[in-house]
């Protein structure tokens, strides 16, 4: 019983927090300093515990994003040149919402499709805000954060030959910014 009911808190951990994403999406995605500004405000108004929620799910997906394949594709794209602007690459993906961060997790060649400015691929608002309303309420994360920069990718490094094969759309459109 116990097992079950944690599983449910997590789950509805998760669902809250896909629905914060989309609540603070209404308002658009390209411009990331109005969004940055709903992200806030949003969070000033709930309770500490749902805010540490928000937090923690976010850093999940911040860790589960964090794939070799996902690097590669960022690195194509040209908004991979350093630890933290990737990790901006991934709030950004995850601020793009549930069906589009999973299909890019599972497919990152799949980002082929999208048309973003290079300000829009960089994105960390979410990262901003969140850290701005945990500060309000004393909380520091600045230590998560530079652990998160730091951490290695998951899985097998793509080397240059092999990035052609996994990501062949990508390659395609963005070849010349291979590493």
């Amino acid at each position: 019983m116990r097992k079950g009911v944690r599983e449910f808190g997590h789950f509805l951990q998760h669902k809250l927090f896909w629905q914060f994403i989309a609540q603070v999406n209404q308002g658009g995605l390209t411009d990331a300093t109005a969004r940055s500004a709903r992200c806030l405000t949003a969070l000033r108004a709930l309770p500490l515990p749902r805010i540490r929620g928000i937090f923690g799910v976010f850093i999940a997906h911040l860790v589960q994003s964090n794939t070799w394949p996902l690097k590669a594709a960022a690195e194509l794209i040209g908004v991979a040149r350093s630890e933290d602007e990737f990790m901006r690459f991934r709030c950004a993906l995850i601020c793009r919402g549930i069906g589009r961060f999973y299909r890019v997790l599972k497919e990152p060649d799949s980002l082929a499709d999208d048309h973003l400015s290079r300000t829009e691929w960089i994105d960390g608002s979410l990262l901003e805000a969140l850290t701005e309303a945990l500060s309000d309420n004393g909380i520091n994360i600045s230590e998560t954060i530079a652990v998160l920069q730091s951490a290695v990718p998951a899985g097998a490094r793509l080397d240059n030959a092999g990035i052609g094969s996994v990501l062949p759309r990508l390659t395609e459109k963005y070849g010349s910014n291979a590493r």
